[in-house]
């Protein structure tokens, strides 16, 4: 999973990105917010006395956590002799 920052007044993940009616580019975060955007980025979180958002870290931390759905195996059946 790639994570991709961006600040909007703290350091909050990239869920989305997209150009508005305007032409704008627009940011959407993990936790809802919208933003126009300049394209800018970090691949890390910086260190620091930066801070992050609780709820975009919430929300990544569960989406890792749930596991994978896997699709039932089918049912083997036998021949008859």
């Amino acid at each position: 999973m790639s994570m991709q920052w961006v600040k909007i007044d703290s350091w909050h993940l990239i869920a989305d990105t997209f150009i508005d009616r305007s032409s704008y580019w627009v940011v959407k975060t993990k936790c809802g917010l919208e933003r126009m955007w300049d394209q800018t980025f970090l691949d890390r979180l910086p260190g620091g006395d930066e801070k992050s958002c609780e709820n975009c870290l919430k929300l990544t931390i569960r989406e890792l956590d749930e596991p994978a759905v896997e699709e039932p195996k089918a049912k083997r059946t036998r021949k008859a002799k």
